[in-house]
Order: C-alpha cells, then sequence, then structure tokens
C-alpha cells in the first residue's frame, strides 16, 4: 500500500515494480487523497475503514485461498 500523499509513495511504488520483476507476486494499492501513517492517526475515518478492510479480505484470501472450482476433496 502506498499513500497518494506520502512523500515516499514514489519508493515504495519502486520497490513494489523490483519485486515484481523479480518474479514476486505484488498486489499494490495507491490510496488516493491518504497520507502517511493515516490509518493510525485518523481511524475512524471511511477511507482508513475501508482501507483496513481491503488488507484484511486481501490477507484472509492469501492465507485461506477458495478452492478451485470442481476441485473437491478425492475418494
Amino acid at each position: 500500500m502506498v499513500c497518494d500523499l506520502d512523500p515516499l509513495r514514489d519508493t515504495g511504488l519502486a520497490y513494489a515494480r523490483r519485486l515484481m520483476d523479480a518474479g514476486v507476486p505484488v498486489t499494490v494499492r495507491n490510496v488516493p487523497g491518504a497520507w502517511h501513517g493515516f490509518e493510525l492517526h485518523a481511524p475512524d475515518t471511511r477511507l482508513a475503514r475501508e482501507t483496513k478492510g481491503h488488507w484484511r479480505d486481501q490477507v484472509r484470501s492469501a492465507l485461506y485461498p477458495e478452492p478451485a472450482e470442481g476441485a473437491g476433496a478425492e475418494a
């Protein structure tokens, strides 16, 4: 995650690009209107809640992937 108004945004995007170039699976999200630490300093805002929800869902999907359609337990 990078924040649109964060002075470190470009550094974060460049790091993500280097990981992608190295073949590492990466998800990048630029949060428009956000600043560095917004989710800590303004946790009750809609933007912070939505962003935390997005990342919670991403982590859950990575840890507990949905089984492929048609894939079931073998007998």
